[in-house]
């Protein structure tokens, strides 16, 4: 491959002489040419000294948000209801059926008529209903009396506000006097006994995980008494246990009362109640 080479331009010693001889004019052309002579070295030198041209800026990129989908869509957790059956220690200590009401029929329950509520057979529940702010409404089971026995019924809020409670009597004697298993509309659990005109709370307001609160939620009581002991059951869990030698042997009934609200009315069914077998007395 042929190289092309810069063009050189020779001059002799004596064509110098004779130049620089001259006039200005020649002085002139000494300069022209010795910058022409020069200027294939001016460049290279120029070309080496210089910096490196700037290295072009990438344009800027634009990150979009990155969306993680699930590869698995989550489904609901559901806690499992408790088991509304009693536990394994109390079914071995059951002797038999004593009583129980589907209230498919009216059996006589006893209920007093007044005119702030009423009670009656509805759609297969035994409904319980009061429409004046703090009072109350009671139904007794006309024809059962027991001292030691598991109760069980199921009981749901049909219309509740606030603090108006529902439940279950027990040990009711002839003057009325009784003991009280009652849950809130607001889910809270107590027992009280009401004797000689007055109540007192023998387990105060409490809330328990083991009750369904709401409007058209059921839940399940029970109640084993045996003596002087007695053990309070929701949806088959025991969230109370006391002792009270006051009533040993009486009637079983219904509660509901009216607080601030006005207007409560609830719904029982399935109702059963178990005789206990006789435990032997332990001889010397």
């Amino acid at each position: 491959m042929r190289r092309e080479s810069s063009p050189t331009i020779k001059f002799s010693l004596r064509d110098l002489k004779l130049i620089s001889s001259g006039s200005r004019h020649h002085t002139v052309i000494i300069r022209v040419i010795v910058i022409l002579i020069l200027s294939p070295f001016l460049t290279q030198c120029a070309s080496m000294s210089a910096p490196p041209p700037p290295s072009p800026v990438p344009p800027s990129i634009t990150l979009s948000p990155t969306v993680a989908f699930p590869t698995l869509i989550p489904t609901a957790t559901i806690t499992p209801e408790p088991s509304p059956t009693p536990t394994p220690d109390i079914i071995a200590g059951l002797a038999g059926l004593l009583l129980q009401d589907k209230f498919d029929r009216d059996r006589g329950w006893e209920s007093p008529e007044v005119a702030y509520g009423g009670s009656g057979i509805v759609n297969g529940r035994f409904s319980l209903a009061v429409r004046q702010p703090s009072t109350f409404l009671t139904a007794i089971e006309p024809s059962l009396i027991a001292g030691d026995f598991l109760f069980e019924v199921s009981v749901r809020s049909e219309l509740c506000t606030l603090d108006d409670e529902y439940g279950i009597l027990f040990r009711v004697n002839p003057d009325s006097e009784h003991y009280r298993f009652t849950l809130t509309c607001d889910g809270e659990a107590r027992v009280s006994r009401t004797f000689g005109g007055s109540e007192a709370a023998l387990v105060p307001k409490t809330r328990t995980n083991a009750v369904f609160d709401g409007l058209l939620v059921e839940n399940r009581l029970g109640i084993l008494a045996v003596g002087e002991e007695l053990r309070f059951f929701i949806n088959g869990i025991e969230v109370f246990s006391i002792r009270d030698t006051t009533s040993s042997v009486g009637k079983l009934g219904f509660i509901v009362r009216s607080r601030r609200g006005g207007q409560t009315t609830v719904s029982f069914d399935d109702l059963d109640v178990f005789a206990l077998l006789s435990t032997p007395t332990p001889k010397p």
